[in-house]
């Protein structure tokens, strides 16, 4: 029962496990109330699990498993170009997120719905009913946000979407071709073929151990067609135990030093509060720093108010919370008469009075 909140225990009670925190059934009345369904997900990411130092699990496939050398196939048609691969791919996932919220296609573009459509087909014939969606979790030196959560005969299980212009066809063809730079890779002492399914099952493998779930399965959604793949056992769990080095001290000049920590110690002005400086997102907590954390749809933004609109933002400061929270979006807010501007920091402003609604 370790690790389940005090709601979670009175309903897990009812069921034969005792609600245990790996491979817990889920009773009825837990769904259908949403007490921590997640079990051992939803209470330590907000709090226990927020990271500190640490990095992707797909980086850490990319740069560590794979040394940086770039994953390149030879001879397989039909994969599409990368550019619009990454387009397809964005509006996919956020369809996709959606539909494991609400259990239901969301509105969008025509060929986005029919992909949809083969994805729901796929996951309703093999029994999974979806729960949520873009879930934080972190083991170690490593971070994923999961794509979705759901129950499959009672269990929770982790989906890991993929993309891909190709056919099924094509894709199946491709799926186990090794890199033609880096063929193999070593995991857990044994060579295995460095491919995309190889990829793939890690990156599923990690967010199953980290979530304490118990199955999973990657999605492939193709331009005719979902395939789906189970979760492969076997990987190890100290596959998983990584710590990312700590990086090189950058030399610091006598004459700034003074500086930089007496800038370092000054905390920014009170956050006005996300309803009238940042519409659409909710205050999630404070840090000692003075910054504040943000959250909306599970992800996390920090952000810090100026008292002119002549000021710039601390960068640095919102860099370093960024990272101690893992947040993706750092927000940056300027009062304006008697309104609030918010500046998504090197991206576009969106603007905001301060009674929240957009300008």
């Amino acid at each position: 029962m370790q690790g389940h909140s005090q709601a979670w225990r009175s309903h897990c009670a009812r069921t034969k496990q005792g609600g245990a925190a790996r491979g817990c059934q889920l009773h009825p009345a837990c769904i259908r109330s949403k007490v921590n369904y997640l079990c051992a997900i939803k209470t330590p990411v907000r709090e226990a699990n927020m990271p500190g130092t640490s990095i992707g699990v797909t980086t850490w496939i990319k740069q560590v498993l794979l040394g940086g050398v770039a994953f390149n196939r030879i001879g397989c048609n039909g994969q599409g170009n990368k550019e619009k691969g990454m387009l397809v791919g964005r509006i996919v996932d956020s369809l996709f997120k959606d539909y494991c919220k609400t259990g239901k296609i969301p509105e969008g573009k025509a060929w986005a719905r029919k992909r949809m459509a083969y994805i729901a087909a796929a996951l309703s014939q093999r029994g999974v009913k979806p729960l949520d969606a873009n879930v934080f979790v972190k083991r170690g030196g490593l971070k994923t946000h999961m794509d979705g959560t759901a129950l499959r005969q009672g269990v929770l299980c982790v989906l890991e979407l993929k993309t891909t212009q190709a056919t099924l066809a094509n894709h199946r063809a491709a799926y186990d071709v090794a890199c033609s730079t880096k063929p193999t890779i070593k995991i857990a002492g044994e060579t295995v073929p460095n491919t995309e399914r190889t990829h793939h099952q890690l990156q599923l493998a990690f967010g199953v151990l980290a979530s304490k779930a118990v199955t999973g399965m990657v999605i492939v959604s193709a331009s005719d067609g979902a395939a789906i793949y189970p979760l492969q056992a076997g990987t190890p769990s100290h596959v998983f135990d990584y710590t990312p080095p700590k990086p090189a001290a950058k030399p610091k000049s006598t004459a700034t030093q003074g500086k930089r920590k007496a800038a370092k110690k000054k905390k920014p002005p009170k956050w006005p509060g996300a309803s009238v400086a940042a519409a659409g997102w909710d205050d999630f907590k404070m840090l000692k720093s003075g910054v504040a954390v943000l959250t909306k749809d599970g992800k996390f933004a920090v952000a810090t108010a100026a008292r002119r609109s002549s000021e710039k933002p601390p960068i640095a400061l919102l860099t370093e919370a960024a990272d101690e929270v893992g947040a993706t979006v750092r927000l940056f807010a300027t009062p304006s008469g008697k309104s609030w501007r918010c500046y998504r920091i090197a991206q576009k402003y969106i603007g905001h009075n301060r009674k929240g609604s957009r300008r």
